[in-house]
């Protein structure tokens, strides 16, 4: 594939992705061939052959309740999820790949996110399929809203709260600081 990428001004030298915005080429036999025809068949039959004997297959698709559901208000891509300090949180893929100047959404705690899709189902604790059967995704246009969008096509929005620095402290972490705290004061 030709013109993945694309500079749009010659003199600040800024590169883009292509989207569409310019021509893609797809060359085909621009190299000579590693190995032959016959080699390259066989190798496949038997990576096939593998992969239906040991049920090999793209178990990343949907490992988490929000996979793939999870919609960015700033750039229309879908969120992430990424590990943070004892818990994970969920992030625009653009803003992962290249950085809050393209895309300054905000991540979402993923206890918050079960908390309040959990509010919208009217349930008392998350519960993974009746969420994956009634909601189709989860829009966040930004400033901690989220735009709940079930399968019937029917929207509700919730605004949640942030959690304090001083909330996000386990016991462990503030028995360690007071630890770290006495040894430096001590001497």
């Amino acid at each position: 594939m030709l013109q993945k990428k694309f500079t749009t001004d010659h003199l600040t030298k800024k590169r883009l992705r292509n989207h569409g915005e310019r021509p893609r080429y797809f060359a085909r036999e621009t190299h000579p061939a590693i190995i032959d025809e016959e080699t390259f068949e066989a190798v496949r039959r038997i990576r096939e052959d593998r992969a239906a004997h040991f049920n090999a297959g793209d178990h990343s698709r949907n490992a988490y309740p929000f996979s793939g559901k999870i919609l960015c208000g700033h750039c229309g891509k879908h969120y992430k999820r990424a590990k943070g300090v004892g818990k994970f949180n969920w992030q625009c893929s653009t803003f992962l790949q290249e950085g809050k100047a393209h895309c300054a959404a905000k991540q979402a705690p993923e206890e918050t996110l079960m908390a309040v899709a959990a509010e919208v189902l009217g349930l008392a604790a998350f519960d993974e399929t009746v969420f994956k059967n009634s909601i189709s995704e989860i829009r966040i246009p930004g400033g901690n809203r989220l735009v709940f969008v079930f399968s019937d096509g029917a929207t509700v929005e919730r605004v949640w709260q942030d959690r304090s620095r001083r909330e996000s402290w386990t016991e462990e972490m503030r028995e360690a600081a007071r630890q770290n705290a006495k040894r430096r004061y001590s001497k």
